[in-house]
């Protein structure tokens, strides 16, 4: 297989999300009843800090990343549904670009395998300490940000987006064949866990 590489600008729009903006903190957007998911700046559950009762304000199918954390690359999710977006939180969507027409259409169709694809490249890229909060992966250096993804040949222009969707398709059976056996190997411990405590709680009882 044959890398190229890309800048993230030559493949994506990046904007910051839409938010609810005025005096509406976060305790105020999420509920306990909420169906919406709030995307924050968060490095666990997918960005996810919520969920709320607020419209959505950002269409899905999109990649998200902060630009105001240390650990950046922990903050690039895909995001299938409609969102609301906090602040401080950037979207890359795929390029418009003119056709043979002049009608305004996607330079690629975004996928979840082919964002997952991607996100990958991109931490790759990302891990290196050097943003902070004082040194902001802002829009500009989202947009400036190289990654290698796979290509036809040499004189391809745009990545091989068939390879690279076919690529995770395969791999998520293997994930979920690792994932059953880490599952499966902490019910073992549970159990011998449980078959060494159960004579000390008796001997206490």
């Amino acid at each position: 297989m044959i890398f190229k590489r890309f800048k993230i600008k030559e493949l994506f729009s990046i904007t910051p999300s839409n938010t609810i903006g005025g005096n509406v903190n976060d305790d105020m957007i999420i509920s306990d009843v909420g169906k919406v998911p709030f995307i924050t700046n968060t490095i666990n559950n997918n960005g996810l800090g919520g969920y709320s009762l607020y419209p959505a304000n950002n269409k899905g199918n999109v990649i998200t990343l902060s630009d105001t954390v240390t650990s950046v690359y922990e903050t690039i999710y895909y995001q299938k549904n409609d969102f609301i977006g906090k602040s401080h939180l950037q979207v890359l969507k795929p390029l418009l670009i003119e056709d043979e027409n002049g009608i305004e259409k996607e330079l690629f169709q975004l996928t979840e395998r082919i964002a997952l694809y991607i996100i990958t490249s991109m931490k790759k890229s990302v891990k290196t300490g050097e943003f902070d909060y004082g040194t902001k992966f802002n829009r500009d250096a989202i947009a400036d940000t190289i990654i290698e993804l796979p290509v036809e040949n040499e004189k391809s222009e745009l990545p091989d987006w068939g390879y690279m969707d076919s690529y995770i398709k395969d791999l998520i059976p293997k994930y979920f064949e690792v994932l059953d056996a880490q599952v499966e190997e902490l019910k073992r411990k549970n159990e011998s866990y449980k078959s060494e405590l159960t004579p000390i709680i008796n001997s206490l009882i």
